[in-house]
């Protein structure tokens, strides 16, 4: 009997042991001469790779659910994890995640809510220049471009986040050496931000507050 190394975790292990003490990785020897006349190539094959390859699958599995974990969460994180998992791909390869409420209710607060920056910025641009050259025009027209460009992005929302959150995972495995290092990084990147919809809500409230005090106080 002779130890050889546990590939999976890299601890020390009795040849003769059918699986890793340390972590239960599948423990198979070297092959040999003898042992390949002994067994085809096909049963050792077969033999070693479904366990191994279904243990390091359930592994993977749950690592990237916790890193999705750590990125999104908030009392949402049922609905993405389902959103993100239970998914369709279509002939272009794309994935379509479904409809978003939040998304369709209050574009400008979710994107912003969720960290979507760049995207908050976008749909805030769009929909400034709808009312700068609509509104004039056709108040009607104005209005249903406004609920059109937040139908579009209740359809892409969860694809557009699903994106957001990958780049952030992706991001984390380069600048982050262990596991638990990653989900301190997404928590900390990741989540959502609370603030930021306050502060935007009280800058709308005291509009609006100003909006109906000013011409009262004209006339």
């Amino acid at each position: 009997m002779s130890l050889i190394k546990c590939e999976e975790c890299g601890g020390q292990v009795s040849d003769k042991a059918e699986r890793c003490p340390h972590c239960g990785y599948p423990v198979m020897p070297e092959p040999t001469q003898e042992l390949l006349i002994n067994y085809p190539k096909k049963e050792i094959k077969s033999n070693i790779t479904p366990s191994a390859v279904k243990q390091k699958k359930s592994i993977e599995t749950e690592n990237i659910d916790e890193l999705y974990k750590a990125a999104i969460g908030d009392t949402s994180l049922t609905y993405y994890l389902k959103a993100f998992h239970v998914r369709q791909q279509d002939a272009s390869g794309d994935y379509k995640i479904g409809w978003n409420w939040p998304a369709f209710l209050v574009t400008g607060l979710w994107l912003l809510y969720r960290k979507l920056y760049i995207h908050s910025i976008i749909y805030i641009f769009i929909c400034s220049l709808v009312n700068i050259l609509l509104k004039p025009v056709n108040d009607n027209l104005s209005n249903f471009c406004l609920i059109f460009i937040s139908l579009i992005y209740s359809l892409l929302a969860n694809s557009i986040y699903k994106k957001n959150i990958d780049k952030k995972i992706e991001s984390s495995e380069m600048a982050c050496n262990t596991f638990d290092e990653r989900i301190k990084y997404l928590r900390k990147h990741g989540g959502t931000n609370t603030a930021i919809v306050l502060v935007f809500f009280f800058i709308a409230c005291v509009g609006i507050m100003l909006a109906i005090i000013i011409p009262q106080m004209n006339q």
